[in-house]
């Protein structure tokens, strides 16, 4: 099991779910100096701890490829 840090900008991101599993994605701001979080502006990640995306990227401007919006 991946373990992410615990900070205080953690939220899951309403709107959107991981396209691998449809389990709601998890972000927050990078903002120490752990690596690998301290090279990204924010961190996302599957909150499924079995799903291949719960280990997560960090993005800038950019979105993971199993990062996908709801259809409204």
């Amino acid at each position: 099991m991946v373990e992410h840090p615990e900070y205080q900008t953690a939220k899951i991101q309403e709107g959107v779910h991981c396209d691998d599993c449809g389990w709601p994605i998890v972000f927050f701001c990078c903002n120490l100096t752990q690596t690998p979080y301290s090279n990204w502006d924010w961190w996302v990640y599957c909150a499924n701890p079995t799903c291949q995306n719960h280990t997560g990227e960090g993005i800038f401007q950019n979105k993971p490829r199993w990062y996908k919006h709801d259809k409204k």
